[in-house]
């Protein structure tokens, strides 16, 4: 008897092989450590901690399949598929509003409103996880003298506004403001230019109002130009004509917030500077992570405009010449053929209808040459792409809007939209049989903040997609791109060599995201899911959190064993990233979490760590509970492959480890 399995790969599992075990053995160990007490005061006593290691031993054999080779388009092969995580460059919660706070400045010819407010970027040496301390060290700016010093030291930022009367600690009424303020000394009337000189104007609610020496007032939630409304009872007793200050807001470079600032200082000797917030940090903070002050949303948009990524059909891949490249002197040194295809660039100037704006995305011509050097890409086309503009501007401020969803909402849409699609946007063909438009050259499918794009002509030749995202755009959000090439699946027709080959090279060296594998579907017979007296086939599975004992065992399996494996790689409903900055790109994600959570004193034992593992692969949302995915997440962790001399066959020994999280590779 053979039990057929079936191993899985890729970001949906698009990498499979189909396997004959000859037996399974499966073992949990629940790492139980048990002891006795002396004299039996507590009989035998033990540890569990709920911490099992799960591993499958699964033994099989590699036969010939029947029949010739089966080669070409569409004969057991799969599609190039490229899935981009919008959500690793992009929030996935919508910036909390901010309005930046501005100052009146007083002359002889009367007041004037400053723009809003700048600071200098501050960038983290040293990380700290969220809500782990209120004292932010280490900072450094980008100039050695910061802008507005005089507001960087206090940390509170003084208003020409003052009240009107005195309030005991714990007033709810509305607070009154002096109606006038003083220009040079002499008193001018706020209700003669409110918009001016106004609260409504010199405030905005969110902001957290204080004393000259720190003490709290509150969180302002409403304002008129004399009056101002706080979310509780007043913080602390104020008197006639005391004046009003306001603690900075800082930001990470998302646009999230980390909280309120009440002081800044300088260490003359070192340049850095320390920051005391109000209450312990909102955010996560990595080493590398930039901060600004006042201003939540000025340089993602920003550093998105005019960015591009790029998508080359697979028919032009399988043969340059089909491609413009045969038009044009196309090769960019050492001989070697250019790439040319779809080139989508961000323009944060428009606003896609998506949001309520006007702008759809267009194709716009290419009336001259564009360096590969200026493009960024390596080996890429110096001229002739298709261009396509995606409007994004105004993603970071839809009411309840999720910005990485909206950002992968508008490539789809620019690989989909009608106007784009039909457009001729080639002088030869995408895809055989007289194709010079986007349709039918792309499926796409978003789930959420990410991006699958298959590409519908499977070429007769394995290839790899190349680079996708410019260098620029690359280097400033570090997004994360999967991209699997054309090739061939394990339908095709196979010897038991070349399956012996495929198990080796796919467990011997293995690429996140690519060709890892990390699911196992193992079938078994089930009656109590059946409603005859046959078995029916389910896969057997793990969950893990908290799910009722219920859902853990067979009487709840009635996922069918030939329906796909969920999840396998990302829950995109949480799917997130960081954005670094210069200096901390050398560093993945994995060696910045460990400057924020490990002290200097023991980096050295997790050197080789940080050095070796560069990226943090999540396979699921941080505490959310799995229940029945159809299969098993796991790792190879040891293949043993045996072939006598003039036999037909090989048998391969294999042990699987369950895990759900992955550090490394």
């Amino acid at each position: 008897m053979a039990i057929p399995i079936r191993l899985l790969a890729g970001p949906n599992g698009e990498v499979h092989m189909d396997l004959i075990a000859q037996s399974i053995d499966m073992a949990v160990d629940r790492n139980i450590s048990a002891f006795p007490t002396p004299n039996n005061v507590l009989a035998r006593f033990a540890v569990d901690t709920n911490t099992p290691r799960i591993t499958m031993d699964i033994s099989g054999i590699l036969v010939d399949d029947d029949g010739s080779p089966a080669f070409g388009a569409g004969e057991g092969s799969l599609p190039m598929r490229t899935l981009i995580n919008f959500g690793s460059m992009f929030p996935s919660e919508n910036v909390s509003p901010h309005r930046p706070f501005r100052r009146i400045v007083e002359s002889e010819s009367g007041f004037s409103l400053t723009a809003p407010e700048r600071f200098p970027i501050f960038m983290a040496h040293t990380g700290f996880t969220r809500e782990s301390t209120s004292t932010v060290l280490n900072l450094s700016t980008r100039h050695s003298t910061p802008n507005a010093t005089n507001i960087v030291y206090s940390g509170r930022v003084a208003k020409p506004l003052a009240f009107a009367s005195g309030y005991s600690a714990g007033s709810t009424s509305l607070l009154t403001v002096k109606t006038t303020v003083l220009n040079n000394g002499s008193p001018v009337n706020i209700a003669s230019d409110p918009s001016l000189l106004g609260a409504e104007a010199l405030l905005t609610v969110g902001s957290r109002l204080v004393l000259e020496d720190g003490s709290l007032l509150g969180i302002v939630t409403g304002l008129t130009s004399t009056t101002v409304q706080f979310d509780a009872g007043l913080g602390t007793a104020v008197s006639t004509n005391d004046r009003i200050y306001v603690n900075p807001k800082c930001f990470n470079q998302r646009g999230e917030s980390l909280g309120f600032v009440d002081t800044i200082e300088v260490d003359n000797t070192t340049g850095r500077y320390s920051f005391y917030m109000v209450d312990p940090i909102e955010q996560t903070l990595l080493a590398g992570d930039t901060i600004a002050l006042n201003d939540n949303r000025p340089r993602l948009l920003g550093a998105l405009h005019n960015q591009q990524m790029k998508i080359v059909p697979s028919y032009w891949l399988e043969d340059p010449t089909r491609s413009p490249s045969a038009l044009v002197s196309s090769s960019i040194g050492d001989g070697l053929p250019a790439n040319m295809g779809i080139r989508l660039k961000f323009d944060a100037s428009k606003t896609s209808t998506i949001i309520g704006g006007s702008d759809n995305p267009s194709v716009v011509p290419t009336s001259r040459a564009t360096s590969y050097r200026e493009l960024g890409y390596t080996l890429q086309s110096p001229a002739r792409d298709a261009v396509i503009t995606v409007p994004v501007g105004g993603i970071l401020s839809v009411s309840g809007g999720n910005p990485a969803v909206l950002l992968a909402q508008m490539v789809e849409d620019a690989l989909t939209n009608p106007v784009v699609t039909s457009a001729i946007i080639s002088q030869t063909n995408l895809m055989p049989v007289n194709n010079k438009t986007l349709s039918g050259v792309f499926n796409v499918i978003r789930n959420g903040p990410t991006l699958l794009i298959e590409q519908r002509y499977v070429p007769d030749a394995e290839i790899e997609h190349p680079q996708v995202m410019s260098t620029a755009l690359a280097e400033r959000f570090n997004p994360q791109v999967f991209t699997t090439s054309a090739q061939y699946d394990s339908a095709s027709t196979k010897s038991a060599g070349d399956k012996a080959q495929d198990l080796i090279g796919l467990v011997s060296n293995s690429e996140q995201g690519l060709d890892l594998f990390r699911g196992v579907q193992i079938p078994y017979d089930s009656l109590i899911t059946s409603s005859g007296i046959n078995g029916v086939a389910r896969n057997f599975f793990l969950t893990f959190g908290s799910v009722p004992a219920t859902e853990k065992g067979s009487s709840s399996n009635t996922r069918p064993a030939s329906l796909p494996m969920r999840d396998l790689l990302l829950d995109t409903s949480a799917a997130g990233g960081n954005l670094p900055d210069e200096g901390s790109r050398e560093k993945g994600i994995l060696g910045r979490f460990i400057d924020a959570v490990i002290p200097p004193e023991a980096e050295d034992l997790l050197g080789f760590l940080v050095n070796a593992s560069h990226d943090l692969m999540v396979t699921l949302a941080p505490g959310a509970a799995r229940h029945n995915d159809g299969g098993v997440r796991i790792l190879p962790e040891k293949l043993h492959v045996r072939h006598e001399a003039g036999k037909n066959y090989y048998t391969f020994d294999l042990t699987l480890v369950a895990t759900d999280y992955v550090i490394g590779v």
